[in-house]
């Protein structure tokens, strides 16, 4: 095993911080997805295919111009986080691969205590981003994938 003296010499590696959206469509990000840039510790990366000119960086927006269709383009804005996160020298703690067309929020009509029994509920003042950052943040998974109303049969209150 190694000395004291040599274990404490290693670089000790910090926890991971931030939140990165991916995303692509034709033109401008929606306004939902815009939304992430306002929270702590989260920026959006999108991806424009169809009317752009050129990219734009800024501390929680990144815009880059991509080509190839939706698979390709997924790609690309995996390449442009990756490339984030050495030009910040830290890594985002969860990057996080959105459709532009997938509005995240709340389903409407439905109850914790019906909808699901996370020990964590949503603060009344809190986005649907704001919940799905702090619910990664203390569970800490290794994926995972927020339940969309499409895919939630739910019983109403």
């Amino acid at each position: 095993p190694p000395s004291p003296t040599r274990r404490s010499a290693l670089p000790t590696r910090l926890m991971p911080r931030g939140f990165a959206w991916l995303s692509q469509g034709p033109a401008h990000p929606p306004g939902w997805l815009l939304a992430a840039t306002q929270l702590e510790n989260s920026c959006l990366l999108w991806g424009s295919f169809d009317s752009c000119n050129g990219s734009i960086q800024l501390p929680s927006l990144r815009w880059i111009c991509i080509s190839g269709g939706y698979s390709a383009g997924r790609n690309i804005l995996h390449q442009h986080a990756l490339e984030w996160e050495r030009e910040r020298e830290d890594t985002f703690q969860y990057l996080i691969m959105a459709d532009d067309s997938g509005e995240f929020d709340f389903v409407k009509h439905c109850s914790p205590d019906r909808c699901g029994d996370a020990a964590i509920l949503p603060r009344g003042d809190e986005s649907a981003m704001g919940f799905f950052h702090r619910l990664l943040a203390h569970e800490q998974p290794a994926i995972a994938s927020p339940i969309i109303p499409l895919d939630l049969e739910c019983r109403p209150e």
